[in-house]
C-alpha cells in the first residue's frame, strides 16, 4: 500500500496538482510508522540530489538525528532508499 500511495503522490507532483513539500508530509507521515515528519527536507534534498545528477551528494541530518552508518551527512541514495522515495526519483 504504501509504495502505490507513493507512486501516486509523485504523479500528482509531476502533473503539478501537489507541491513536493506536501507529497513529502503525506508520504512520510502516512507510510511510514511512526510518522518521520521532521525528515521532509532530508528527503526533499535527497530528491534534488538525484534531479541534479548527484546520488552520492551528502545531505545533512536534521540536529540529534544520525544515521547508523553514515552519521549526520548521509548519501542521498541511502536517505532515498531509507525513506522509500523511489517513485519520487527521476527515471533513468
Amino acid at each position: 500500500m504504501g509504495f502505490g500511495i507513493a507512486s501516486h503522490l509523485a504523479g500528482m507532483v509531476a502533473q503539478e496538482e501537489l507541491g513536493l513539500d506536501m507529497a513529502l508530509q503525506v508520504h512520510l507521515g502516512s507510510n511510514h510508522f511512526p510518522p518521520i515528519l521532521f525528515m521532509a527536507e532530508v528527503c526533499k534534498g535527497a530528491i534534488v540530489a538525484f534531479e541534479e545528477g548527484e546520488p552520492e551528494r551528502l545531505i545533512e541530518m536534521p540536529e540529534g538525528v544520525d544515521h547508523p552508518k553514515y552519521g549526520a551527512l548521509v548519501p542521498a541514495s541511502e536517505i532515498a532508499a531509507g525513506y522509500r522515495l523511489q517513485p519520487f526519483l527521476p527515471e533513468d
